[in-house]
């Protein structure tokens, strides 16, 4: 989820430019605060499928009341100053917040061990992606059609790589459980 995020985050201006073309080109800023929302978003799905798996909804009440109590507060706040960015801000700052409050609650209520590591090496690898993409960005700042095909390409082929290198060790584990 993480890594996913973060390619979309850091592919924004060359995704825009294969898929809605030069004349959208401004859009592609307002592409980082929905990924990076959406990342949070899947991983709050995580943890919300976990309470109700264990058939307890109260884990879920408090961040859910957080987020939708601060995401129209933020919203009202923010829109007013630039209408998509301070919207993309809001709502990120609500998915956080839910985040922030479902973790501690996960580890004291539900039987779970998170993989700290991994998510801290997934949001390392994530960030450099970013970084490389946004280099990218200022390096390739005429961007045609063919330059934009190969940075997706290539960045799209380095989070395969990342993930791939992740679950390395499961993929074998779940191989050699299924023989």
């Amino acid at each position: 989820m993480i890594l996913f995020g973060t390619f979309l985050a850091s592919s924004g201006l060359f995704l825009v430019k294969l898929l809605l073309g030069e004349q959208f080109r401004g859009l592609a800023v307002v592409l980082v605060w929905p990924a990076i929302t959406e990342t949070i978003r899947a991983i709050n799905s995580s943890f919300f499928t976990m309470g109700m798996a264990r058939v307890d909804m109260h884990i879920i009440l408090r961040p859910v009341v957080a987020a939708a109590l601060i995401s129209p507060i933020l919203v009202y706040l923010l829109a007013p100053l630039s209408p998509l960015a301070g919207t993309g801000i809001a709502l990120l700052t609500a998915g956080l917040t839910a985040l922030f409050i479902m973790i501690p609650m996960t580890y004291r209520v539900l039987p779970v061990t998170w993989p700290l590591r991994r998510i801290a090496g997934a949001m390392t690898l994530g960030l450099s992606l970013v970084l490389v993409g946004r280099i990218a960005g200022v390096i390739l700042s005429d961007t045609t059609l063919g330059t934009s095909l190969v940075v997706v390409s290539i960045a799209g082929a380095f989070m395969v790589m990342i993930q791939y290198l992740m679950a390395r060790q499961w993929l074998r584990e779940s191989y050699v459980a299924a023989r």
